[in-house]
């Protein structure tokens, strides 16, 4: 598969997974742990954010850039999959854009709310006022 030489005895061939040779145990192992990332992040991902995104690019670890497509929008956005499941991000900047704007905006009757609340209170200075004075 490989350049690579190594030494083993004939029993350690034999019983080794991969002969012993490093470089095969070594590209399993990565090879095992890319497809568990694979299945995690795939996992996180459909469960939350597969209703606005689709993945465009082949998923080739954790810290690696990936890309996303919006299908809100119709743009895509490359990411890191650790760093964008961990903060819980969006995906798409103008998704972001629009939560962070919707987050900060005060309801209707929020505001009432709190408009009635300032009047009351100016009343009360007032009447205390009066009763003082």
């Amino acid at each position: 598969r490989h350049d690579k030489t190594f030494t083993v005895l004939p029993d350690k061939h034999i019983q080794n997974q991969h002969g012993g040779c490093f470089a095969c145990s070594e590209e399993a192992s990565r090879s095992t742990r890319l497809e568990s990332e694979r299945e995690k992040f795939e996992n996180w991902f459909n469960d939350n954010r597969s209703d606005r995104l689709t993945i465009v690019s082949e998923f080739q670890g954790m810290t690696t850039e990936l890309i996303v497509f919006c299908k809100i929008h119709n743009s895509e956005k490359t990411l890191i999959p650790s760093s964008f499941m961990h903060q819980n991000g969006y995906g798409c900047d103008t998704c972001a854009a629009e939560a962070t704007g919707a987050s900060s905006r005060l309801k209707l009757s929020d505001a009432k709310a709190a408009h009635i609340h300032q009047a009351l209170i100016g009343v009360r200075v007032v009447l205390i006022w009066e009763a003082c004075g």
